[in-house]
């Protein structure tokens, strides 16, 4: 009977890492990381372009940020300026949970360096193709967010299957 080689370390990791790094439904995910020291200031909106072909299937819209551990409010405001590629505007605004009522981080946090993913929006339905605008704002009351590292988009689309989800 041959024997098998054990599995090294690594190659475990390497495996795990394929098997759960590759979403096969995600349509875009970027992330802007150019706040000076930290701090997104309220007249520095972040900005993301998204090509989008396909106007049938049904997505998921999340943002995603990246903090300090330390970072002080249990929310973030945001307001979202999206554009379509024919030039219709919508903004809308948000309240991102960053603390549970426990006064606990609801993101994942190793460290010293926290993440966070929220959905925006469900079931959004991309209606043209072409080049969607996302322009992000931070709109807390003061001159910037302190502890911001990054903060980005992340559009899955839902699986063909998912109909019977619903």
């Amino acid at each position: 009977m041959k024997q098998r080689k054990p599995l090294s370390i690594a190659a475990v990791i390497l495996a795990l890492l394929l098997f759960t790094a590759c979403n096969p439904n995600r349509v875009f995910e970027e992330y802007h990381s150019d706040f000076t020291q930290n701090r997104w200031h309220e007249d520095e909106p972040v900005n993301f372009t998204v090509h989008i072909e396909d106007t049938v299937s049904e997505h998921k819209l999340y943002v995603a940020l990246r903090h300090v551990y330390g970072y002080q409010f249990e929310t973030m405001k945001i307001y979202v300026d999206v554009t379509t590629p024919s030039g219709k505007s919508v903004t809308k605004g948000y309240d991102l949970q960053i603390m549970g009522g426990d006064g606990k981080y609801l993101s994942d946090c190793a460290g010293d360096i926290c993440d966070l993913e929220v959905l925006l929006e469900d079931h959004v339905r991309f209606v043209e193709p072409g080049d969607w605008k996302f322009v992000i704002f931070c709109d807390m009351d003061r001159p910037y967010v302190p502890n911001v590292m990054e903060f980005g988009v992340i559009i899955d689309k839902y699986p063909a299957d998912a109909e019977h989800l619903n």
